[in-house]
């Protein structure tokens, strides 16, 4: 074996050495509970003997020992099955002095199937810190190598400090989605429910911009408009408390559009607008269903 190969062999047998032994040692104390809604997505905590294991095939050793304080309080979810999955809601709630409090993380690859988020055969680790799933699905680097430093703001040292206090954690997998829009989960997070809302929000903004613009308004009157659209106040979603996605999809479609009216592409916005139906816009939206088995 080369040196680089017995590098990394030795590399990786310590971390799970070390991984063991910190679990060995204690590092979380709460019961933690999962649930799954099908039966070959599977859920591993940290305390399953093959959690290091699964844990270094997802990220290697050089993240996972980068997130190892926030790793107690992780998940492995593998997908054993047939079915790739382009999207997952992961909710992590915390009982904290008689207070529950949610955690919901929601990845998907909707508008980019042939790279399921979580592919038939392949794990991912799921944390219940937005940064750290960000290190662990390749999106930022470790800081040293032109990345970032993780689990270090204000936020993230909070939310450590919450999940260390919990006396007990439940995750669950609240919604997941197949490549053909099939999807199983109870949905508490209403996930789907803010997904639909994206494509309402497109289909009413389309129809009454593609209205405007065929019988000749002004651009000004245009850009009067869709700039109230864009100045419009983000409100918190009664049910979710999370931002209004009908809302915020509207100040998003108003921005863009409006930027096309200011630089002279008004017939370039039409055409695009005329092309791009709410269906080819959101296919997979349009076409979710629940029956994944």
């Amino acid at each position: 074996m080369c040196d680089n190969g017995r590098r990394r062999v030795f590399v990786r047998c310590m971390f799970l050495a070390g991984f063991f032994m910190g679990n060995a040692n204690g590092q979380s104390s709460q019961a933690m509970t999962t649930e799954s809604p099908l039966p070959w997505l599977l859920i591993t905590q940290s305390t399953d003997p093959m959690f290091a294991l699964r844990l270094e095939e997802a990220v290697g050793s050089t993240v996972a020992a980068t997130l190892g304080s926030v790793l107690p309080y992780s998940v492995i979810i593998t997908n054993t099955g047939a079915v790739p999955l382009v999207g997952i809601t992961v909710r992590f709630a915390l009982n904290i002095d008689g207070r529950t409090v949610t955690r919901d993380f929601f990845y998907h690859s909707f508008n980019q199937p042939l790279h399921p988020v979580v592919p038939a055969g392949k794990s991912r680790l799921i944390t219940p810190l937005k940064t750290a799933n960000a290190l662990a699905g390749g999106a930022i680097r470790v800081q040293g190598s032109g990345g970032v430093a993780v689990l270090s703001s204000p936020g993230e040292v909070s939310a450590l400090h919450d999940l260390a206090s919990a006396k007990e954690l439940r995750v669950s997998i609240d919604l997941a989605v197949g490549a053909d829009g099939r999807y199983a989960g109870g949905d508490a997070a209403r996930t789907l429910d803010r997904l639909r809302k994206q494509a309402d929000a497109y289909r009413a903004m389309r129809d009454e911009c593609l209205m405007r613009l065929r019988r000749g308004d002004t651009d000004q009157s245009l850009s009067d408009w869709l700039e109230a659209f864009a100045k419009r106040v983000l409100v918190h979603d009664q049910q979710t408390h999370s931002v209004d996605r009908y809302i915020a999809a509207q100040k998003d479609f108003a921005s863009s559009w409006l930027a096309a009216i200011r630089a002279g592409r008004r017939l370039d916005l039409e055409a695009r607008l005329t092309s791009v139906t709410t269906e080819a816009a959101f296919p997979l939206i349009m076409t979710l269903k629940g029956g994944l088995q």
